[in-house]
C-alpha cells in the first residue's frame, strides 16, 4: 500500500521511526524528505496525494500548528483518501478539525509492541479505497513559509520605510530562532545590499548582524584590510554563513599565515549537536587527512585589525573538544607588528590537548605589545584526529571588567 506521510518538519526525528516500522510491514512511505521547498516540491506533494492509497497524518501540536500540513489533509479530504491519524505526541483534541476528531486514531506515542499490533490492525481494517473524483478538485496554491515571503519581499525593486521596517521585524524574529538562523542571516545579509537601504535600518541591520558594536562594546576605529583579515572580531559563534566549500565566514585555512602548516587538513562549518538535542547553533571542525604525516599540522585562523588593542590585556575564549588526538591540538594567539610578525604568540603549550576529550572552556590571556597592529587566533591540530571549536570570544580588560570586541 502506498502511504502518504504528513508530519511537520520538526517532528522528522519522530517521524523516522514511525516511517521504518510501516516499512517493515511492507508498505511503500512517502514523505518529504528530500526535497527543500518551492513549487517543485509542492506539485510533488500534490502529485503524491493524488497517487497515494492512504493519508497518514502524524499528529503532533507542530503538526497542527502547519500550514502545509493542513493544506494536505485538507486536500487528501477532498479527493477522497482513506485518513488514519497516528499519534507521535500528546495533543489538544480540542485543537483537531471536526473531521478528523472523528476518526480513531492510533495511539503510537510509545512505539512499543503494543502500539505496532494497534498500527497493523488499523491498517488491515481500512475500509475499500475509492476512486479519485473526475475532474479532480483544483490543489491548494504552494504555501510559503515566513523565510520565502521575505526572500519575495527582497526581490521587490523598491521598499519604502514601513516596508523595511517590517521586513527587519520579521528576518529578526527568524533570526533568533534556531531551526531558522542560518536561513535568515542570509537573507538579512542580502537585505544589508539593498541599493534603497534606508539609514535607520541600515544601522538595524548592523547591530543584529554585528558588524558594528553594540553599546557596551569596545569602539573599533575604521580601517581597510585585505581579505581573508577582517577589520574586526568576526562570526565568533560560526552561525554565519559558509562558502561553496562550507568553510565559514571570515575564517580559513592559515597556509601563508602560519609557517608549515598544511592545506591537506580539512575545515567544514556543520551543526552542533550534543546528546541528540538540535538548535545548539554551528561549530567549526578541523579534521586530519587520512594518510596524514606524524608532524603534519592544520590550522583554522581568523585575522583582524588590532591596532587600537595595542598595549592592553586580553582575553581569547573558545570552546573545544577533540576526538582520537594523537600528537596535540589547542588553540593560540599570534600579535604581529606592521614589520615585525610574531611579537607575541601562545598555543597552550603547558596545557596540549590530547585524546578525546568532550566540550571544554579554554582561554589564553595576554598583554599585547605596544606595536601590535594585527591579531590572528584559532585552533591548531599536530598528527592525526579531529577538532571542533565554537564560541570564540575576543575581550580587552577596561574599567576593571572584560569587554567584548
Amino acid at each position: 500500500m502506498k502511504i502518504f506521510l504528513s508530519y511537520a518538519s520538526k517532528d522528522r526525528a519522530m517521524v523516522t521511526g514511525l516511517v521504518e516500522d510501516l516499512g517493515l510491514l511492507d508498505h511503500e512511505v512517502w514523505f518529504d524528505q528530500d526535497l527543500s521547498g518551492g513549487h517543485r516540491w509542492w506539485d510533488a506533494i500534490i502529485q503524491s496525494l493524488q497517487t497515494c492509497d492512504l493519508f497518514v497524518f502524524a499528529l503532533t501540536p507542530q503538526a497542527l500548528e502547519s500550514v502545509p500540513c493542513q493544506l494536505e489533509y485538507g486536500y487528501a479530504s477532498d479527493l477522497g483518501k482513506r485518513v488514519l491519524p497516528v499519534l507521535l505526541e500528546t495533543v489538544n483534541t480540542a485543537l483537531l478539525p471536526t473531521p478528523l476528531a472523528q476518526i480513531q486514531y492510533v495511539d503510537y506515542r510509545a512505539r512499543d509492541h503494543k502500539a505496532a499490533l494497534l498500527l497493523n490492525r488499523a491498517l488491515n481494517a481500512l475500509p475499500p479505497a475509492e476512486p479519485l473524483p473526475d475532474p479532480l478538485p483544483v490543489p491548494p496554491a504552494v504555501p510559503l513559509s515566513p523565510l520565502a515571503e521575505a526572500n519575495l519581499r527582497l526581490d521587490q525593486p523598491a521598499l519604502g520605510f514601513d516596508e523595511q521596517a517590517a521586513l527587519l521585524l520579521k528576518l529578526k524574529n527568524l533570526f533568533q530562532q534556531p531551526d531558522t538562523k542560518q536561513d535568515a542571516l542570509a537573507l538579512l545579509m542580502r537585505f544589508k545590499q539593498r541599493q534603497d537601504l534606508l539609514a535607520r535600518i541600515d544601522s538595524e541591520l548592523d547591530t543584529i548582524l554585528g558588524i558594528f558594536p553594540s553599546h557596551d562594546a569596545f569602539p573599533v576605529p575604521a580601517v581597510t584590510v585585505e581579505p581573508p583579515a577582517v577589520v574586526r572580531p568576526l562570526n565568533l559563534d560560526f552561525d554565519g554563513p559558509v562558502n561553496e566549500r562550507r568553510e565559514p565566514n571570515g575564517w580559513f585555512n592559515s597556509l601563508g599565515h602560519v609557517y608549515g602548516a598544511s592545506a591537506r587538513y580539512t575545515i567544514r562549518a556543520l551543526r552542533r549537536t550534543e546528546g541528540g538535542q538540535e538548535g545548539l547553533g554551528m561549530c567549526a571542525r578541523l579534521q586530519s587527512p587520512a594518510d596524514v604525516q606524524p608532524d603534519e599540522f592544520g590550522s583554522l585562523m581568523q585575522r583582524c585589525a588590532a591596532a587600537f588593542l595595542a598595549g592592553q590585556l586580553i582575553r581569547l575564549e573558545a570552546e573545544i573538544r577533540t576526538e582520537d588526538v594523537a600528537k596535540w591540538a589547542g588553540m593560540w594567539l599570534r600579535a604581529d607588528g606592521d614589520d615585525v610578525p610574531n611579537l607575541l604568540f601562545d598555543n597552550m603549550s603547558q596545557k596540549h590537548i590530547t585524546g578525546t576529550t568532550d566540550w571544554s572552556t579554554y582561554v589564553i590571556e595576554a598583554q599585547l605589545p605596544s606595536q601590535t597592529t594585527w591579531l590572528n587566533y584559532g585552533i591548531v591540530l599536530v598528527g592525526p584526529g579531529t577538532v571542533w571549536a565554537d564560541n570564540f570570544k575576543l575581550l580587552v580588560w577596561q574599567n576593571n571588567r572584560w569587554r567584548g570586541v
